[in-house]
């Protein structure tokens, strides 16, 4: 059995342990004594406005950070997933968005999910080589898309990869799509996918909901949990900003994945973010992620409004199909009218059509 495959096969220390066991044992170096949590964050700004550098902390938040090149970081995560059984084309899209997301400064969404999905592998919830079966439905205006072999699905990022190539496809074609995506595993970022539409120049609007855990987010005047943290993204081109706008967001308080940061760095959640199990305010991270009654869960913001938002998405997605994850419309950009708005408002501002998440 090779080292990636013994490695992938004991990932229950944490994705901190595994990535850096793995570096430095390719290496023939020592790692630190401390080892178990991890937070990935961004360096300096360096070439066209992207970073290429992340600062993996290994240990708690006051240890001395050990920084790595993004190619590094994208040829460990590679390997592990080989060693989980993943094929070439599986790694490579996962380990790019996953090393994407730490660039972009969202640790939520970064190579920290690793262990989740070698987790997912080893129970079955995840199955490597899993090839996705397309419908086309109203004249091909409409995408289905199945990402699943029995009860396992394929790796998200290569399902949704493959689902919004296929639906720019289509929209290029018809001016309009809608793509269904079911019973695909966590996609990671969602913004990846709006600017893979703006490099295409197209609009988008995604609906996402969440059913591969357990409900983390407590509704408007609750006490449970009931929802996920159902995000909604949109994605604009612009010809003069190459990025367009992005907006990215969680209808929590906060994501999931942020409260992991925050739990790896010992940190307090902010005021107004989570409930204990007895519906009373709390600031320990840990309270979505406690078993049984013992489970308290994140807030949506903005009261009533986060949480009606949160619902609609809900509600929306499981129209089409109880569609497992996400769905989303494009509109071909030559198809609408202006952006008369969106420069008074870059004008006023003086902000870059950049993106915003949350």
């Amino acid at each position: 059995m090779s080292r990636e495959t013994i490695l992938a096969a004991t990932i229950g220390a944490g994705a901190g342990a595994l990535l850096t066991a793995l570096y430095f044992q390719s290496r023939s170096e020592t790692p630190g004594a401390n080892e178990g949590s991890e937070n990935v964050t961004r360096e300096k700004q360096s070439l066209k406005g992207h970073d290429t550098a992340c600062t993996v902390t290994v240990g708690n938040s006051e240890d001395p950070p050990v920084i790595k090149d993004h190619e590094t970081l994208r040829d460990v995560v590679k390997r592990v997933l080989k060693g989980a059984g993943f094929g070439h084309e599986e790694q490579q899209l996962c380990a790019d968005h996953l090393v994407e997301a730490n660039l972009h400064g969202h640790d939520s969404h970064g190579i920290q999910m690793l262990p989740l999905y070698v987790a997912a592998t080893k129970t079955g919830r995840i199955k490597p080589g899993v090839v996705p079966r397309f419908q086309y439905e109203c004249d091909g205006r409409m995408v289905v898309m199945e990402a699943f072999e029995g009860d396992s699905s394929g790796l998200g990022q290569v399902m949704g990869n493959k689902g919004v190539n296929a639906l720019i496809a289509q929209t290029k074609k018809h001016g309009l799509a809608l793509l269904s995506l079911k019973q695909s595993f966590h996609i990671g970022r969602v913004g990846t996918y709006s600017e893979m539409c703006n490099e295409a120049g197209l609009v988008s609007v995604f609906f996402t909901n969440v059913t591969d855990h357990d409900p983390f987010v407590i509704p408007f005047g609750g006490k449970r949990a009931r929802c996920g943290t159902n995000p909604l993204t949109m994605g604009m081109p612009n010809k003069e900003q190459p990025q367009g706008f992005v907006l990215d967001f969680a209808t929590s308080f906060l994501a999931a994945g942020k409260l992991q940061n925050l739990c790896s760095k010992g940190l307090p959640a902010p005021p107004g973010c989570v409930l204990d199990n007895k519906g009373n305010p709390s600031l320990d991270p840990r309270e979505p992620w406690r078993s049984g009654e013992d489970q308290g869960g994140i807030l949506s913001f903005g009261l009533h409004k986060g949480s009606g938002l949160m619902l609609g998405i809900e509600l929306m997605v499981n129209q089409f199909e109880s569609c497992y994850l996400f769905i989303f419309i494009v509109f071909n950009q030559r198809d609408l009218k202006g952006w008369s708005h969106y420069r008074w408002w870059n004008s006023c501002t003086h902000t870059p059509p950049t993106s915003y998440y949350g």
